[in-house]
């Protein structure tokens, strides 16, 4: 096992499933595995799991079952664990005081556990404390610091300390700004099947930034990034099958990936919609 005890392989691969890590993010993989991981009474799978329903990862969002399964870590002695130097329990106790699930939120305790784990190599921790010093939630704000933090998960193979390390490198904070660097990045996540750095892929090519302008390429990884249900690429895919743009002209194609943004809440898909559906309304 990488992070903790051989008892702990079970969360291991779920964490493996989950963050990438050089075999791929799948997040119905890493459920599964923090459930098996769960009912051996591992407790800090419990805030694993409990992060895929707030933040809606792989699952539908829902913040009354991310609580419920935080409770669930909490009673199972997380505290515990973490104060005896449990690595990936140091993460999970980090992580319910920041959105504060099972515990009182307190942005300094999480900050606190999160440097902790971050100091021994928990490349998840790392990740976390990079956005708490990129952020300044509960640590003084220091981007220069979150780019090194950043850094350190993201050579570990965290798909979204990587995807964190393109965004750092195209706007230029804590770091020179550098579109191929940015992409460099981006594309290792994308890799691992980041739909965020997918989707931002899709925009380098578009505007020719950090690579050579390619459209064609563009429409790839947005589709790639429409299919695990990012908006913004869905409606992407949607306009560049209106406007022909890298692939041949196809209305229908293009209202079947509005319809799929608007479901999911884009307005401008929404509005586009209207216009695209008038011939098939009757007058």
């Amino acid at each position: 096992s990488t992070w903790g005890s051989s008892r702990m392989d079970v969360l291991d691969k779920g964490v493996r499933a989950l963050f990438g890590f050089g075999s791929g993010v799948n997040t119905q993989l890493a459920m599964e595995y923090f459930r098996d991981a769960l009912d051996l009474k591992i407790a800090c799978a419990g805030v694993y799991i409990a992060r895929m329903y707030y933040m809606g990862v792989g699952v539908e969002k829902n913040e009354q079952l991310a609580q419920q399964y935080a409770l669930k870590a909490k009673e199972l002695g997380l505290e515990k664990f973490a104060r005896e130097g449990d690595l990936h329990a140091m993460w999970a106790l980090g992580f319910s005081y920041f959105v504060g699930c099972g515990f009182l939120q307190d942005s300094a305790l999480a900050a606190q556990w999160f440097t902790r784990a971050a100091n021994y190599g928990h490349p998840v921790a790392q990740n976390s404390l990079g956005y708490m010093l990129d952020e300044g939630r509960g640590i003084e704000k220091n981007q220069v610091e979150a780019v090194m933090w950043y850094r350190k998960s993201a050579n570990q193979g965290h798909a979204g300390a990587q995807f964190n390390m393109g965004v750092m490198n195209a706007c230029g904070h804590g770091v020179f700004k550098c579109e191929s660097e940015s992409f460099m990045w981006f594309q290792k996540a994308a890799a691992q099947g980041h739909a965020g750095a997918q989707f931002n892929i899709g925009v380098l090519y578009v505007n020719g930034q950090g690579v050579e302008k390619n459209i064609k390429e563009a429409m790839r990884w947005f589709h790639k990034s429409a299919i695990q249900n990012d908006i913004l690429a869905q409606f992407n895919t949607g306009f560049l099958f209106l406007q022909g743009g890298g692939v041949d002209p196809n209305e229908m194609e293009a209202i079947r990936w509005h319809e799929k943004a608007a479901r999911l809440g884009s307005e401008p898909a929404q509005i586009r919609l209207l216009t695209l559906m008038e011939p098939f309304s009757s007058s």
